[in-house]
């Protein structure tokens, strides 16, 4: 996946030299033994983020695109999406349950968090495929809806239970199988908001191995 990332970003800068808007770079050094750098670029409607931590004991580098209409990289999920990822670690006044569900890029300095890449071919849909820097274990689609005042979001994804997910009633204690198991999410998210008033209800439905339906 990295590979490919710096090809894509390679193919890119020739183009985005002749005209990007906004242009920074950040280098720290933590320590004497530790250097974390940072390139971002912004041109029109793609953004690009290339990022490397140096360390005596492993070196890690990263290259992020994002466009209306397809990203690749270090991304960051928001609403019902980073909702399916731990339905019951978050609270009733958290921001996951009043945030649009998309994805965005990330621009942090680490090998930790989530990789992957998505596709819009329609405006309303996007199709994603996300996991850790070194497997994907999410894949799916979601759908956007904006009526006025309200939004509805759907989710349908498919993903591997694995020593990932962290302990909630969302899952059985019966032991995993080598290989893992697998559990089907179909979730539907409505935020209504109005001047003062805002309200969110979600309803969802999953099966799978070892998961309560």
């Amino acid at each position: 996946m990295r590979n490919i990332c710096i090809c894509i970003f390679l193919l890119f800068l020739p183009v985005l030299c002749l005209g990007f808007t906004d242009f920074e770079i950040k280098e720290e050094c933590s320590s004497e033994k530790r250097i974390e750098r940072r390139l971002d670029i912004k041109w029109d409607n793609l953004e690009l983020c290339a990022v490397s931590d140096q360390r005596p004991e492993k070196d890690f580098s990263a290259v992020s695109a994002i466009t209306p209409w397809f990203g690749f990289g270090h991304l960051r999920t928001r609403g019902l999406l980073t909702e399916s990822l731990n339905p019951c670690g978050y609270s009733p006044t958290s921001e996951v349950f009043f945030e649009p569900c998309r994805i965005v890029l990330d621009r942090s300095i680490g090998e930790s968090g989530t990789y992957g890449l998505f596709i819009k071919p329609l405006d309303l849909i996007t199709l994603f495929s996300l996991g850790t820097a070194r497997e994907q274990y999410i894949r799916g689609m979601m759908a956007s809806l904006y009526i006025k005042d309200l939004s509805l979001h759907l989710l349908l994804e498919n993903s591997d239970i694995q020593e990932y997910s962290s302990p909630s009633s969302w899952y059985l204690t019966k032991p995993v199988t080598e290989g893992g198991g697998e559990l089907w999410n179909m979730l539907l998210n409505c935020i209504y908001e109005k001047d003062w008033f805002l309200v969110s209800l979600t309803a969802g439905y999953a099966f799978g191995d070892y998961v309560e339906r």
